[in-house]
């Protein structure tokens, strides 16, 4: 579908391994739904908050595929705010807020999931570190959204609900940053033995989320002369990661489907 998008917007079909990765990107809510519903027996007490997070990509990844269809199907718009351009932007917002509910869902399953053996201060002290990670993540990623919102507004752009794609944008980061929560929850639930689909999850989330930050802001450092315009070309190497951080994220819940009975 976003192939097809992109040939009916620009009028050739673009096979770029970048272009690869950005569809591949957004084709992962239904891989992580996929990899939810099939390993979610092996947290019984979190089960119903991940089934309720499989939904929740999968709904997000519809709303994305449908405004890629209404988008292509519409172009070019015949004015700038006509209802056809309104309803492409209503559902791209949908899409953007039902985003974040999917790590945040996973992220509580995983937590009330929490296995009691484990050996204390090994897992305490992982869980610190990697929590610490993950505040940074977020709090880093919440304020390269402000930056943006406000080169946003001071460039003026015009657009028929500027206030709800300000908060799209906002969604959209907190969203990703919720990955590195998923992280932490995910080493919380894991046991003392046999944590490998606990821990494949936590590492995919964090490096996920860390390409993530690392693919928003040196764009803007490079246009603060913060950074050299030299580093322009390592930035799409963090879509790269991104996209192999979720597949890891996604690999561990599927692995989760082989775990033996008793093991969490």
């Amino acid at each position: 579908i976003g192939f097809a998008t992109q040939q009916m917007t620009s009028g050739y079909l673009d096979l770029a391994p970048g272009r690869l990765v950005f569809e591949l990107r957004d084709a992962m809510p239904f891989v992580l739904a996929a990899a939810l519903v099939a390993g979610w027996d092996r947290w019984p007490a979190g089960r119903s908050w991940l089934v309720a997070a499989a939904v929740a990509f999968a709904v997000a990844g519809t709303l994305h595929a449908v405004t890629s269809v209404w988008f292509g199907l519409t172009w070019p718009p015949e004015a700038p705010v006509d209802g056809v351009s309104l309803s492409v932007g209503v559902l791209s917002v949908l899409a953007t807020l039902a985003l974040p509910f999917g790590p945040l869902l996973a992220s509580v399953g995983l937590w009330r999931a929490r296995s009691t053996n484990r050996h204390g201060s090994r897992w305490l002290a992982t869980i610190a570190a990697v929590g610490t990670v993950a505040v940074l993540v977020m709090v880093t990623r919440l304020l390269l959204a402000i930056a943006v919102l406000r080169i946003t507004y001071n460039l003026q752009v015009s657009e028929p609900f500027p206030g709800a794609l300000m908060v799209a944008n906002l969604s959209f980061t907190i969203g990703a940053g919720l990955i590195a929560l998923l992280g932490v929850a995910a080493l919380w639930a894991a046991p003392g033995r046999f944590f490998v689909p606990e821990g494949l999850i936590a590492a995919g989330a964090i490096a996920a989320a860390v390409a993530a930050i690392v693919g928003e802001g040196a764009p803007l450092l490079i246009q603060a002369d913060v950074i050299s315009n030299s580093w322009i070309g390592w930035i799409p190497l963090a879509g790269y990661g991104q996209l192999l951080g979720l597949l890891v994220v996604a690999l561990g819940f599927l692995s989760a489907r082989i775990s033996v009975p008793g093991e969490n």
